[in-house]
């Protein structure tokens, strides 16, 4: 994401620092380019530190899109015809979508609620079935049982909850709490 750009300095004390287009890197891309990664330094027989990061749940919502959740949300077609542009900016609020390029409001009714709910839904669902993929592929790598996992995100979404639908401006816990999932190799889960 933006915060990870090198301006940042986050690659001080790694030897290799690589970052895609921060606006729309994608698991689809990362974890692969990850994969091949880790797989030259484990053939050379080296331990590494690795850290692949996607944007899939962020605006715009660039996934396939599978209706596996959207099931007929009666929605304002203007919110369906936003582009990439005006859905990367936008930041809605008690139920209004400002957007900063036109300066248009678009007023969000039950329907568009469950629409914007139902496609981050089918993006935790392409995320996890790409992040599924790179584990698999450690997998049959031989080198799943060698690497200490952990899955977690920078941030939840409001979901409209308290009157927010993304992570901006609040601090209510559907934005704070997020997942840490931790494998590490001969320790039982819990």
């Amino acid at each position: 994401g933006l915060n990870l750009n090198p301006l940042y300095k986050l690659g001080q004390g790694f030897d290799t620092y690589y970052q895609l287009n921060y606006t729309s890197a994608s698991f689809r891309t990362t974890l692969p380019l990850a994969l091949n990664w880790a797989k030259e330094r484990s053939g050379k027989g080296e331990k590494f530190f690795l850290v692949a990061h996607g944007n899939d749940l962020h605006t715009p919502f660039v996934f396939p899109a599978s209706s596996l959740y959207d099931m007929g949300f009666k929605v304002n077609s203007r919110l369906n015809s936003l582009s990439g542009d005006d859905a990367a900016l936008f930041a809605a609020y008690n139920r209004l979508l400002p957007l900063e390029r036109t300066k248009e409001v678009i007023k969000l009714g039950d329907g568009d609620v469950g629409h914007l709910v139902a496609r981050y839904d089918e993006d935790i669902n392409y995320s996890d079935g790409l992040i599924g993929d790179f584990i698999a592929a450690l997998r049959s790598e031989k080198m799943l049982d060698r690497t200490i996992l952990i899955l977690t995100a920078d941030h939840g979404e409001g979901l409209f909850d308290h009157d927010y639908f993304f992570h901006d401006f609040n601090l209510y816990e559907d934005t704070l709490r997020v997942p840490l999932i931790i494998k590490v190799p001969g320790l039982a889960g819990r």
